[in-house]
Formats: C-alpha cells, sequence, structure tokens
C-alpha cells in the first residue's frame, strides 16, 4: 500500500488555479492515477478486512493466542480423567477389600457410589466448559486460516 501512494506522488504536478498554485494530478496520466487508486481501495479493503479478523478473533479467544484456551482445555481435560481415575480406583479397592462380592455388589458400595456420584458432578459441571473450549479453540482456527 506505501508503494502505491509513492507511485501517486510521481503524478503530482503543480497546477495553477485561481487560488494560486496548489498540487495536482497530471490529466495526460488520468487512467494510471485511476489504477492507482483502485489499488489503493483494494489494499484498503484487505487491510479492512483483516482488521475485522484480528477483532473477531480477540473476541473468541479472549487474547491474541490461542494457547490460553489451549491450556484451560488442558486442564479441564486432567480434571476430568482425575475423577475418572478415582471413580474408577474406587471400584478396584472395593473389589480388592470385598472379593467375594459380583461386580454389581461392589458398585453399591458406599465408597465407590461415593466416587461414582463425584465424578458425575464434575463431568456435569465441566463438559459444557470443554465443549465451549473446543468450539472457540475450531472457531479461531478457522478465523486464523482465512
Amino acid at each position: 500500500m506505501e508503494g502505491s501512494r509513492r507511485k501517486t506522488l510521481k503524478y503530482i504536478i503543480p497546477v495553477n488555479g485561481s487560488k494560486g498554485w496548489h498540487p495536482g494530478f497530471d490529466p495526460e496520466v488520468t487512467a494510471e492515477i485511476v489504477a492507482l487508486a483502485a489499488e489503493i481501495e483494494a489494499a484498503n479493503s484487505t487491510l479492512k478486512s483483516i482488521s475485522q479478523d484480528i477483532e473477531e478473533f480477540m473476541a473468541v479467544v479472549g487474547g491474541p493466542v490461542v494457547s490460553v484456551l489451549a491450556t484451560k482445555r488442558a486442564e479441564v481435560m486432567r480434571h476430568l480423567a482425575d475423577g475418572r481415575y478415582k471413580a474408577k480406583a474406587a471400584g478396584i479397592k472395593a473389589g480388592n477389600r470385598y472379593p467375594n462380592l459380583s461386580p454389581a455388589e461392589i458398585r453399591m458400595q458406599d465408597e465407590v457410589m461415593r466416587a461414582d456420584i463425584a465424578f458425575e458432578e464434575i463431568r456435569e459441571k465441566l463438559e459444557p466448559e470443554l465443549t465451549d473450549l473446543e468450539a472457540r479453540i475450531h472457531k479461531a482456527h478457522e478465523i486464523a486460516m482465512r
């Protein structure tokens, strides 16, 4: 864009008007001036589009980089995995403690049920957040690829 503006300067000539001398465009190079004006307008529209993409990206991500969302997503996934692990570990411990019980009976033990309920609460709380984070990351990548 700056180069296009510099090119226009070479077509400016002094013009004597009713109020004296002032800069104006050479009437013999009108076609070149129109082409440069179109080039500058195209560059301005591209710049505006890029500016809008940056604003949209910042609104979606909440900052200049996606890594913030990716870090939050990893943290949520880690919390879900921890909850799943604790629920599974409670079942294994109960199975070791009560080897005579069937798997269905082990699932009915208080410590296993508490662990399962805790995992379900964590999952109900974090899955919407995880879905939102993944959607925002996906949207940010779409914007970045434009």
